[in-house]
């Protein structure tokens, strides 16, 4: 210790008239020292400070002379505040009578317990500053006192072991210096000390050695050791009692136990074991006041209640694949076997990986349900989720962890409810996601849907791969045309049509009725609904492509006979619902007919069209309006492909009169104004131009079209017949609307050939390819005038 004390003074101090110091800790001589050096004048007779910061010294003992003389104004100041000598501290005044009599006036203050007034700490106020009413106060506490009356005298010191005390009596005085020693000696210290005369430097070694042996050192050294012993008893008790009254660690602690025991059971990977080790470890060290905690605890929650390595055996067997279909779907057939290719597939290759398929078909066709059936015939977990509307990509990828309010995306969430890795997922409404400025969700569904990426997927808030290989997706959507092509590139499409009235017939008999039964409480000896009424139902108060209003038809009609059973207070009363008495329960007929008309009108034709809803038909009417000119108007809230199929429509059908009546000049003169009904509805596509050709050429010869008869089909200028789509949708449209004859592309006679034969029958289908094909059909009808007319062609 000499040495290096010396070696040290020649070193940095030769050329100090003042030398100091040392940084001091009351430890074993081989941890205790810090040489520093402060190449600047010290005044003598300073008093001790602890601060580590800015010490502020309180010069000349003389001016507390004067003090205790009362020569010196000061102020008793009562407060919490508690402060030893030596030590400076910053205190805030927020009482606005003591702010303004402290203010500027008083360079001394006796702070003085609230409870003892007789007693205090003589503290100087080296600083003070005012903000919004407020003044705070540098002070630098010298000694204790005693206040009698109007003046105060000094106290002695009340404990020798107090080590501030024992070193001014050394002739030691606290400082605070930057130390070029501290790569070579300890920095650990809370003590520090200066001499305040000191002409030879080479005497610091020797001074310091002094006080180091001195008896007094000593005894106050065992004395501080023996204080600290007691303060960290203090503070265990303190720990334990705070841990009865505020048991916030003993919580964190039963639940770091929880994780843990839940950890031990958890079938996970070695990566994420990791990271729910380095988890519970920074959880553990956590207090419940961190506004961390919750954070830290949900993330845990989610990694170790995530089923990372369990999965649900499969039933891969057809035979029950089939019945479970059966018995919750009626028809569908060509779904309900592309469902078995797909298990077959499974069952062949023992995994489920394969094309994600998407359900399109318009509402209430039973799309959620077949998801439903399939989770149930293979034994899996069903989770549903909506992601219509969706802007926010977050929503499926995830929040990340420093949002407030982060949570795994609706994937994560959905697996964690079904507690099994490979669940059926259905994805509802994909068709009806949007963009915004949160990220494009569809191609956030990207890494999703593609089985070779999904493997790995990584949530945004989870930060840890995650196998979602396993899952089944099923989507649906009421149209592809919203969905993105790279999206629907990864998904096989598998269309639901609708269903025909008979269908419906037995859908309400073998399902709805019987659900809504045990809904109502009511039994067959109740009700019966004769089939004569559900057509009914269906064509005046239903017309639909699924079945969901019709639900809610029958469902009025079973609360109504709830309603009078209760009221006549008579369990076994019945009622019977035929065609005749429907009225009485539905009210008036809510659909009417577009096919008003007894006989088919002069230029009234009727096309076929597809919506998202399932299949439609439109009438089209044109007249001949009076005027001087040559006009061709259309209306009916027409899109911009119906218009340009009007304008490629009136140009044939002008070209092809000419041929068939050359002396017809009724489109050089005529002024002919076309109209779609329900003007309220849009519409638009190209496949209505041989509807609207036949239209035109009906009120031109002055001949109504064949009755019964629709079409559809996409007209060139030539005269060619174009394929178009829909074909299931137009022909149940065809079939609903009591059409006996329909015309459709030969180009879509595949589509049709693959049709159930039931949807066929009753209908003469005719299969065209060019205009006057169609024109055969529509107006040569009558063995003579067809005669006449191909004699003029």
């Amino acid at each position: 210790l000499w040495a290096m004390l010396r070696l040290y003074s020649l070193r940095h101090s030769l050329s100090l008239s003042r030398f100091s110091i040392v940084r001091l800790f009351p430890s074993p001589p081989t941890s205790f020292l810090c040489i520093n050096s402060f190449p600047t004048t010290i005044q003598k007779n300073l008093y001790c400070s602890n601060n580590d910061q800015n010490d502020t010294w309180v010069k000349n003992p003389d001016e507390l002379k004067k003090l205790f003389d009362g020569q010196l104004d000061y102020q008793v100041l009562s407060s919490k505040i508690s402060i030893i000598p030596g030590q400076q501290k910053k205190i805030t005044l927020l009482d606005e009578k003591k702010v303004s009599w402290l203010k500027n006036r008083y360079k001394y203050l006796v702070m003085t317990p609230e409870d003892n007034t007789s007693q205090g700490i003589l503290v100087h106020v080296t600083d003070q500053k005012e903000h919004e009413k407020k003044l705070q106060l540098t002070i630098t506490a010298i000694q204790r006192v005693k206040v009698i009356g109007e003046k105060i005298t000094p106290l002695p010191e009340k404990n020798q072991n107090d080590l501030g005390t024992f070193y001014r009596h050394s002739g030691l005085l606290s400082f605070d210096f930057k130390s070029k020693a501290k790569p070579f000696l300890p920095s650990t210290t809370n003590r520090f000390f200066t001499l305040s005369d000191m002409t030879d430097p080479d005497k610091l070694p020797d001074i310091l050695a002094q006080v180091l042996m001195s008896p007094q050192y000593q005894q106050a050294y065992t004395k501080f050791l023996d204080s600290i012993n007691r303060q960290l008893f203090i503070m265990r008790t303190l720990s334990e009692d705070e841990k009865r009254e505020n048991p916030g660690s003993t919580h964190t602690q039963n639940l770091v136990d929880r994780f843990k025991e839940r950890f031990r059971n958890l079938k996970c990977p070695d990566e994420v074991r990791k990271v729910i080790k380095k988890e519970l470890v920074k959880f553990s060290q956590m207090d419940p006041s961190n506004p961390d905690y919750a954070h830290s605890r949900a993330y845990l929650e989610t990694l170790i209640s995530l089923p990372w390595e369990q999965y649900s055996k499969d039933n891969l067997e057809l035979d029950n694949v089939l019945k479970v279909l059966d018995e919750d779907h009626y028809g569908l057939d060509d779904v309900k076997e592309r469902i078995l290719e797909f298990i077959a597939v499974a069952s062949r290759k023992k995994d489920m990986k394969g094309k994600i398929i998407c359900l399109v078909g318009p509402p209430g066709v039973g799309k959620t349900s077949i998801g439903k059936s399939v989770a149930r015939a293979l034994g899996r977990e069903f989770i549903r989720f909506s992601v219509g509307g969706l802007s926010d990509a977050s929503e499926i990828k995830g929040h990340r962890r420093t949002y407030v309010g982060s949570m795994p995306g609706k994937l994560l969430q959905s697996v964690k409810r079904s507690k099994t890795s490979n669940p059926v997922i259905m994805i509802d409404e994909i068709d009806k996601m949007s963009n915004s400025y949160l990220g494009d969700p569809s191609a956030a569904l990207l890494e999703v849907l593609d089985t070779d990426q999904n493997a790995t997927f990584m949530d945004h808030y989870l930060d840890i791969p995650y196998d979602l290989s396993k899952v089944l997706f099923l989507a649906t959507a009421n149209s592809t045309d919203t969905i993105q092509p790279v999206l629907l590139d990864r998904m096989e499409i598998v269309r639901l049509s609708g269903y025909i009235t008979d269908e419906k017939v037995m859908i309400a008999k073998k399902y709805l009725i019987p659900e809504l039964a045990k809904e109502t409480g009511l039994t067959q000896k109740n009700l019966t609904i004769e089939d004569d009424a559900l057509r009914a139902l269906i064509k005046d108060y239903s017309r639909e492509n699924g079945v969901r209003l019709l639900n809610q038809k029958l469902d009025k009609i079973h609360r109504k006979v709830a309603l009078h059973v209760v009221k006549d207070g008579n369990e076994s009363k019945h009622v019977t619902i035929t065609k005749e008495n429907l009225a009485s329960y539905l009210g008036q007929k809510e659909i009417v007919d577009q096919n008003s008309f007894t006989s088919t009108p002069v230029g009234v034709a009727m096309g076929l069209a597809w919506t998202a809803d399932g299949g439609s038909t439109l009438f089209f009417e044109t007249v001949l309006s009076p005027s001087q000119r040559t006009l061709f108007n259309c209306t009916g809230h027409l899109g911009s492909q119906m218009k340009e199929s009007c304008s490629v429509a009136h140009s044939f059908a002008h070209s092809f009169l000419s041929k068939i009546q050359p002396t017809n000049r009724f489109f050089e003169s005529s002024a002919i104004h076309l109209h779609v009904p329900e003007g309220a509805v849009p519409k638009d596509g190209p496949s209505a131009g041989c509807t609207i050709v036949t239209s035109l050429l009906s009120l031109a010869l002055r001949k109504p079209v064949r009755p019964n008869l629709g079409m559809t089909g996409e007209l060139s200028l030539h005269g060619k017949i174009l394929p178009i789509g829909g074909v299931r949708e137009k022909l149940i449209a065809g079939r609903e609307m009591g059409a006996t004859c329909l015309i459709f592309p030969k180009a879509n006679l595949p589509d049709y050939d693959i049709l159930p034969s039931y949807l066929k029958e009753g209908i003469d289908v005719r299969f065209v390819t060019d205009y006057h094909q169609i024109y055969e059909i529509a107006f040569l009808y009558d063995e003579n005038v067809q005669a006449n007319a191909l004699a003029q062609v």
